[in-house]
């Protein structure tokens, strides 16, 4: 009994307990983040979901559409101004961004990027983060960066950025917008192919045929920014969202 009373009364045994709980409770919402993500159906859904899940492990979040060599912003949570993200075209001379773009697809190594290293005209934009420190993940979809994700603590003294979490997110997100991608196409597979056959049977070309369907990957931001409609269609669903 008196073993039993000094291990109730140890502090120490307090504290595992309470961390095994915190840590406990981390993982059930990463988990529900993730499980968020991929209730979306559209391209559009999961990555507002990747944006609104991530604002909760880092203050600052913001999601830029990839073109070439091009980054351009789409939506934002966080900002003082989130629309002043929207449309703003990084600088791709900056070298983070440079990286992020031109990273190789297996180097996926998360680090800290200077805010030096960062676009200087964004920063002056939006406010530069308070721990000097940023971080910039690139969303691959087809072997291409298709986006980035920036995230930063925010300008303030308490602010948060889970670095490892983030990392998670995106990593689900571009899996899940393959996934997502590939079942749609699978579903169109069929119907295309009866098409093909009715139309074989009343004398329609196939190269008609073929010049009518749908294309396998909807452009999201065709209505938004009309550049982005011709690129590359894996780049267009990571800049869906």
């Amino acid at each position: 009994r008196r073993v039993t009373e000094e291990i109730a009364a140890d502090p120490a045994t307090d504290e595992s307990t309470t961390h095994d709980a915190a840590s406990a409770s981390a993982s059930t919402d990463l988990a529900r983040a993730v499980a968020e993500i991929h209730v979306g159906n559209s391209q559009r859904e999961i990555l507002r979901a990747l944006l609104d899940t991530s604002s909760r492990y880092a203050t600052r979040v913001a999601l830029f559409v990839v073109k070439g060599s091009h980054a351009t912003g789409w939506q934002a949570r966080g900002f003082a101004n989130c629309d002043a993200v929207k449309d703003f075209a990084l600088d791709e001379n900056a070298p983070a961004v440079a990286r992020a773009i031109g990273r190789p697809v297996g180097d996926r190594v998360l680090a800290s990027v200077p805010v030096a290293d960062l676009d200087p005209r964004f920063l002056q934009e939006v406010g530069t983060p308070a721990s000097g420190e940023g971080r910039i993940l690139p969303l691959i979809l087809k072997d291409k960066v298709a986006a980035l994700v920036y995230a930063d603590s925010g300008t303030g003294a308490a602010g948060l950025l889970d670095a490892g979490s983030l990392e998670l997110l995106v990593l689900s997100t571009s899996a899940w917008l393959e996934v997502n991608s590939l079942r749609k196409q699978t579903h169109k597979e069929p119907s295309a192919a009866q098409s093909d056959s009715h139309n074989v049977d009343s004398g329609v070309p196939a190269a008609e045929t073929l010049s009518h369907q749908a294309p396998a990957f909807n452009d999201p931001f065709a209505s938004h920014a009309p550049a982005f409609a011709s690129g590359h269609a894996m780049a267009a669903a990571a800049s869906a969202g």
